[in-house]
């Protein structure tokens, strides 16, 4: 079985001053096809996160910090982000 590359893009890591909350968006697709992936897992190393919906877009609501990120889809290679 041939393996894909996912292409991760995040686009926004927004921090909100009154509830020390960030909010961790972005999308994801294939980085061939650029196709928009649906029900992509996004996950920390605690397991919290989303899947991706039918746009490709996933949107995570963190305490702000250091976060490494997984990214998986039956048929690709995991990937693994660090964000900060």
């Amino acid at each position: 079985m041939q393996k894909y590359t996912l292409l991760t893009l995040i686009f926004l890591f927004a921090v909100s001053g009154y509830s020390q909350k960030s909010t961790l968006t972005g999308f994801i697709k294939d980085k061939t096809t650029k196709e928009l992936l649906v029900g992509v897992s996004v996950y920390d190393a605690a397991g919290h996160g989303a899947a991706t919906d039918i746009d490709g877009r996933y949107s995570i609501e963190l305490e702000p910090g250091d976060y490494s990120f997984s990214y998986s889809y039956m048929g690709y290679d995991t990937q693994t982000i660090s964000v900060h």
